[in-house]
């Protein structure tokens, strides 16, 4: 059986590379890598860095490398990411049907299309692994480095950089969901069995309008409403570096008129930034009136196996806090705050505790998304006044950030 790597591509090629090693040393060498990147004007050096990891990883593997280019550089829109979900199950589809085993490798590319990467799991019964590749050094200035770097190294010099010390890397297996019959309810929701009894999971109505656009061949108008009776939403999120990304979200919640009860937030203790920046969120929610809860995991990051069991435990404890102390309220999930592997998670949590809302919220303008982040690190050391002003948006044009839905299909039964 032809074992499949699928892979996004960010700015460092060098993490798909790594990702290859690290499968290859556990005894699940792969046949094969494809590659989904951003193909617009403006990346041209992840362009440039797909080459590169083409032309090494074809001397190293028996089949040669594919690339997809994406019409977008970060999945910023709902439509952004039915395009990047269409590309990936058109992949999975494929592999399904010809009988091989695909592992999917949320490293490597932007954070929110590698949350995206988790959702066809759940469908597709080709997927044998969803993993995270921990980088000890990433922290570290140039231990990653860039396509840019990449291209200016001479032949030899690259080739050892595209093969870091393998001591530097651990393989994480995340969890995912997987429904008994997926491809009966990938038919049932592209409609092609209307005449069949639906299957036995809740689907809102937003999240069958989503998944009937993926799997079927005509687009919709439109996703349907879900009808809540206005409940609002009390946000859980992942904390890692930039805790703004958690009032940005719940700044453009309340500018598109969705009422926000409070906010949870679940990080790792025993990691000093993480920290420090939970601190910031305290102050700024305190000086805004936002009820704020803090679920704190005995880690300092997702860094190995171990970690993953308390992370997801601490998430799903603030999900049972939430429905417990605010019955009026609907959980939500934010994928965005986090690490890579801390949103694949979250996704994991919203599908087996059967939340409906899941969110994303970034910058999609790269240029953009570093003023805002030099103007953070400015005030954070600053009025405490100016920093809750600059994390909850305000004055800030709201076109300038991004907040999108993903539908989610739950694996609580009906």
């Amino acid at each position: 059986m032809a074992r499949v790597l699928i892979a996004n591509l960010g700015e460092s090629p060098v993490v798909i590379a790594a990702l290859a090693d690290a499968l290859a040393a556990r005894g699940s060498p792969v046949e094969r890598v494809e590659v989904l990147y951003p193909g617009v004007s403006g990346e041209r050096w992840i362009g440039e860095g797909f080459r590169m990891l083409a032309a090494h990883l074809d001397r190293r593997l028996p089949q040669p490398v594919d690339g997809e280019k994406l019409p977008f550089a970060d999945a910023a829109t709902q439509a952004d990411c039915l395009a990047y979900l269409r590309a990936l199950c058109a992949r999975l589809e494929r592999h399904e049907r010809a009988g091989a085993e695909v592992i999917l490798g949320i490293s490597g590319g932007r954070k929110h299309t590698s949350a995206l990467m988790a959702v066809p799991a759940l469908f597709y019964r080709c997927v044998a692994a969803l993993v995270h590749l921990h980088d000890r050094d990433e922290q570290l200035a140039g231990s990653q480095l860039s396509a840019h770097q990449l291209f200016a190294l001479g032949d030899l010099q690259r080739e050892r950089a595209f093969r870091p010390p393998a001591e530097r890397f651990t393989l994480i297996d995340l969890p995912y969901g997987r429904l008994s019959d997926g491809p009966a309810l990938r038919r049932w929701l592209a409609g092609a069995e209307q005449g069949e009894r639906p299957p036995p999971v809740v689907i809102s109505p937003r999240a069958r309008s989503f998944y009937a656009e993926l799997f079927g061949d005509q687009r919709s108008q439109g996703a349907e409403a879900d009808v809540d009776g206005g409940r609002p939403l009390e946000l859980i999120a992942t904390l890692g570096d930039a805790p703004m990304v958690v009032t940005q979200a719940h700044a453009l919640l309340v500018a598109r008129g969705v009422p926000v009860a409070g906010i949870r937030a679940v990080y790792p203790r025993r990691n000093g930034a993480i920290e420090a920046g939970a601190r910031r969120l305290v102050t700024v929610c305190r000086l805004r009136g936002v009820p704020l809860a803090l679920t704190q995991v005995e880690i300092a990051d997702l860094s190995g196996p171990a970690d993953v069991p308390p992370f997801v435990a601490g998430l799903r404890a603030a999900v049972a806090e939430a429905r417990a102390e605010r019955p009026g309220a609907e959980p939500a999930l934010l994928l965005s705050g986090g690490r890579k592997g801390m949103a694949a998670l979250a996704l994991a949590v919203a599908q087996a505790d059967g939340l409906r809302r899941v969110y994303h919220t970034t910058i999609p303008s790269p240029t953009r998304e570093a003023e805002v982040m030099r103007a953070y690190e400015r005030s954070a050391v600053g009025s405490h006044a100016r920093l809750a002003e600059l994390m909850f948006l305000d004055g800030a044009d709201t076109g300038d950030f991004a907040l999108v839905e993903v539908p989610i299909v739950p694996l609580a039964p009906a």
